[in-house]
């Protein structure tokens, strides 16, 4: 790198002063098109460019499976879940998709079952507007036969 030489951290718009997202509160996602912070328990999503989405590429839960989420979108909208089963090295042209509908404005739990049909062991979250800001305050992906289940709390990684 040359000398003087700072990488960029996205920040979130609207004058936040919250410090830089560190991996380690996103508790294993990734985001991407998009900067984030976690600010008053929970993860802060402000799109940057394109379609703003979190990504998980270390998901085991065997199908059908159930995402659960506490989410507040400002002006809602469409939202999208996209998947990879073991065995496949990308996400499918068409299927393995779900879609649904996040109200705007409170904070809301959603209940999204997914025809997974095998092992998810990558997993996207599709924002609902790609240009208003989204919060969520935890993901949890359970097998709906009782086996696996994992729930990603990101008001707790900030502590």
């Amino acid at each position: 790198m040359p000398p003087g030489f700072r990488a960029e951290v996205p920040q979130a718009k609207g004058g936040n002063t919250a410090a830089p997202l560190r991996p380690k509160a996103l508790l294993g996602w990734v985001v991407k098109s998009t900067a984030a912070t976690v600010r008053d328990g929970a993860l802060q999503i402000s799109p940057a460019r394109g379609q703003p989405f979190l990504a998980n590429a270390k998901v085991r839960a065997n199908g059908p499976v159930e995402v659960g989420l506490r989410i507040r979108s400002t002006t809602g909208g469409m939202a999208r879940l996209q998947w990879r089963l073991a065995g496949q090295d990308t996400f499918p042209e068409d299927g393995q998709r779900q879609t649904f509908e996040i109200a705007g404005g409170d904070w809301q739990q959603l209940r999204v079952p997914l025809d997974v049909q095998g092992q998810l062991v990558h997993i996207r979250l599709f924002m609902p507007n790609a240009k208003q800001a989204t919060e969520i305050d935890w993901i949890e992906i359970a097998s709906q036969d009782g086996g696996s289940s994992d729930r990603w709390d990101f008001g707790k990684s900030a502590k």
